[in-house]
């Protein structure tokens, strides 16, 4: 995953890969952004799917991206992901 500050925004992208044996439908990544008392600023899910035809097999891989504004005196410090799937 990447993280990075774009002027009043915060971008996260990566790749996921179902690791399962079994295909799924959709997924979702879920970020988590915490400022520097660890405070959540916001959260954000990017929701991936539904899958074209064997494209969420066993070993597929996928495309993600989250943005989020940041709020005026907030700064992001760190996130955490986490990924649901279907």
């Amino acid at each position: 995953m990447d993280g990075q500050a774009a002027g009043s925004y915060y971008k996260i992208s990566g790749t996921i890969e179902n690791k399962g044996e079994q295909n799924t439908t959709y997924a979702w990544v879920i970020v988590t952004f915490y400022d520097l008392e660890g405070n959540i600023v916001e959260d954000a899910v990017d929701a991936i799917g539904p899958f074209k035809s064997n494209s969420a097999e066993p070993g597929a891989k996928q495309g993600f991206g989250v943005v989020i504004s940041i709020p005026d005196g907030h700064e992001i410090a760190s996130y955490t992901a986490a990924i649901d799937y279907e």
